[in-house]
């Protein structure tokens, strides 16, 4: 929302989205996207994502992933995407300190954001699916 608000350069509405904690969230990539600085804005070092259980951080040209079932295995991987853009290799026994370091940037993320992970075990079943 900061980069969509300051593409617009307009002052955010009293009706932008505000976290539980009292205070609007995210960061403005604007100078990022717009070539005007070669280093994100305020200290960003990372960004976290989940979505349906599925959930990731990325900081730099690391990535922590865990994929639920059917895509995953429920565990977390490290990727270095610029080496693996495929991410077929997973280093987080190659690497455990950085490993380390993005699960708990990742869970600063969560807690930041109130994510609230699922069960191990939890499964999507898509709308007007059926059993066979």
């Amino acid at each position: 929302m900061p980069t969509v608000v300051d593409a617009r350069r307009v002052a955010p509405r009293a009706s932008t989205p505000v976290l539980r904690q009292g205070r609007r969230g995210g960061t403005s990539l604007l100078p990022y996207l717009e070539g005007k600085s070669d280093v994100l804005a305020n200290g960003f070092d990372g960004m976290g994502f989940e979505l349906f259980g599925n959930e990731a951080f990325i900081s730099g040209d690391w990535k922590i992933l865990k994929l639920r079932a059917p895509e995953g295995d429920d565990t977390w991987k490290l990727f270095n995407i610029a080496w693996d853009p495929g991410e077929s290799r997973d280093l987080s026994q190659a690497y455990p300190v950085r490993f380390a370091a993005l699960k708990e940037a990742y869970a600063a993320y969560a807690a930041q954001n109130g994510v609230i992970s699922p069960p191990s075990g939890f499964k999507i079943v898509p709308t007007g699916w059926q059993a066979a």
